[in-house]
């Protein structure tokens, strides 16, 4: 690839230390770990919290010799809309210890009047173990009257998504850096994992859930922006972009758990298990010397930069050099806080985090990148979660189309690579947005009964808004500079938690209405989006940015 000859800040130490050798390629595998283990637990409540068929238990039938499809006979009524299926909430007011005492179920049956028996509603329910021996929803009778408490349990961890976008991300640029923000993440992910499978309330599993989604964010947006600082401008985007395909192969292990473990509990316990190889990042995770040499810390960065330069067989860099390139990267809005109290140091942190927040708003150019990539989050969330969902109605076989999944994103994240790398990140993201948009389309005007089809297509689409996806994170680490970029892109992935707490409610609220409704909701998104991408500068063969006054000056070179 050609690159840009004029490279200035922080990317002038590649060209002494290597961007794209062993190192990255080391942290990359690093970094992988967390991404598969992130995504057991971000996409693995497909089948901890499953809703089997379930119907009223009779307490007075409970020791009877009838079969199970005899007691639901008897007691419980058929659905009005479909007699082939039982109510899953209501049974018969009989007298069912009296029925009971008859000399076979053909006599109990016959004795029963139905024309004139009432209903009355279940207190305690009996669960189909065909599928799943437990999950979340059976072991806290989470149905009828409580259904609702299924949605919020997802809808809590979605805040605890939300929050640690906020928290996470300005940790990471004012306070902690990655490295830290990335182990204290793990370690939440891990406590919090084991905590959730233990759980005896439905309020304790709530609180540790949402724990666990406060560390998946801090640790999967904090590694992505370690990832690209590291890298140089040729091989960002592979990097990038390949860093999100362990993620992809996490999502299709899920199904391979949860066909071997039925019960939630070991399920749960399996997927934490996995987790506790991120230990290892206390020893092997480095610092990011890009954020070391914006906080004045160039003894630090210098060690790790020499260290990269011989693992990729670099001749050593000479230490003046390398010097004078770090303090040329100083924040200017850090002070010197060599003579201040403790104290002093923790508020100005905080007024620090403050701050980062507030800069990408007040900055002209800033604020205008910054709304575009929000409303560019908000709309590839709500598309992918989205076709999620609502695919999930079209086939009763979870373990499939769980794989099916997780499967076509490593042909999007694949194809996105080199579009993104030789083609632009703007020309890939409209690209992969207009195509979902129109497959979204074909999906609609695919006939009901063709199952198989309508399957393909809504793969097709969810190949490509993985794709979106993909990109949109790396453009959305470029846009920003390094003073700023862990804040932005948590900024922009709070956001996109707008759209994935709307999609189940656009599937559960239209699709009554009109069964293909939220189909063609997703398809009208993903054409506008494809639309205001055009909006966004093109960062492809452009050096990550420092500071905002490095983007200051770019901007009024190219104007």
């Amino acid at each position: 690839m050609t690159q840009n000859v004029n490279i200035e800040g922080f990317d002038r130490v590649f060209t002494f230390v290597g961007g794209g050798g062993l190192y990255q390629w080391l942290l990359f595998a690093l970094c992988s770990l967390q991404a598969v283990t992130i995504s057991f637990h971000h996409l693995g409540y497909v089948f901890l919290g499953a809703v089997p068929d379930h119907w009223c238990e009779v307490n007075d039938l409970k020791n009877s010799t009838w079969t199970k499809n005899q007691i639901r006979n008897l007691s419980i009524p058929r659905k009005v809309n479909d007699a082939s299926k039982w109510e899953s909430c209501t049974y018969y007011d009989l007298d069912y210890k009296g029925l009971s005492e008859e000399p076979n179920f053909e006599s109990a049956y016959n004795k029963v009047n139905y024309s004139e028996v009432t209903t009355k509603f279940c207190t305690k329910w009996n669960y189909d173990t065909s599928i799943y021996e437990s999950t979340v929803v059976t072991q806290f009778d989470l149905v009828c009257d409580h259904r609702y408490l299924v949605a919020t349990i997802q809808a809590t961890y979605m805040s605890g998504v939300f929050i640690g976008s906020l928290v996470m991300g300005a940790l990471s640029d004012n306070v902690i850096g990655r490295r830290n923000t990335i182990i204290i993440s793990a370690c939440l992910i891990i406590v919090f994992g084991f905590a959730t499978a233990f759980t005896k309330s439905y309020t304790t599993f709530v609180i540790t859930r949402f724990f666990i989604a406060v560390g998946a964010t801090g640790s999967f947006q904090n590694s992505f922006s370690l990832l690209t600082e590291f890298c140089d401008i040729g091989n960002r985007a592979t990097i990038g972009l390949f860093s999100n395909l362990p993620f992809a192969i996490g999502y299709m292990g899920i199904p391979l758990f949860a066909y071997y473990i039925r019960n939630w509990v070991t399920l749960q316990i399996a997927f934490s298990i996995s987790t506790l190889p991120l230990i290892c990042y206390f020893w092997f995770l480095p610092s990011s010397p890009r954020w070391l040499a914006l906080r004045r810390r160039e003894e630090e960065a210098l060690k790790i930069l020499n260290q990269m330069a011989k693992i990729n067989r670099k001749p050593k860099p000479n230490r003046l050099e390398l010097m004078t390139i770090l303090k040329s990267c100083k924040d200017e809005r850090i002070l010197n806080q060599s003579n201040i109290t403790a104290l002093q140091s923790i508020l100005q942190a905080f007024k620090n985090i403050g701050n980062g927040y507030v800069s990408i708003v007040r900055n002209g150019e800033l604020r205008k990148r910054s709304f575009l990539i929000w409303f560019l989050f908000i709309s590839v969330t709500l598309v992918y979660y989205g076709l999620s969902f609502d695919t999930a109605l079209i086939t009763r076989d979870p373990f499939i189309l769980v794989f099916l999944g997780g499967l076509m994103e490593l042909p999007g994240y694949t194809i996105a690579m080199p579009l993104a790398t030789k083609w632009g990140r703007k020309p890939t993201v409209a690209s992969s947005f207009f195509i979902t948009g129109v497959v979204c389309l074909i999906f609609v005007l695919s006939p009901q009964n063709y199952e198989t089809i309508r399957i393909v297509f809504a793969m097709i689409g969810k190949l490509f808004i993985s794709s979106a996806f993909a990109v949109i994170y790396l453009l959305g680490a470029e846009l920003y500079p390094t003073s700023e970029r862990a804040t932005g892109l948590s900024c922009a992935v709070l956001m996109g938690r707008i759209g994935s707490i709307s999609a189940p409610y656009i599937v559960d609220l239209t699709r009554p209405v009109y069964s293909n409704f939220p189909t063609i909701i997703f398809s009208a998104t993903s054409i506008l989006a494809g639309l205001v991408t055009f909006f966004l500068p093109e960062t492809k063969d452009t050096e990550l940015l420092d500071s905002i006054r490095s983007l200051e000056n770019q901007v009024i070179n190219e104007s």
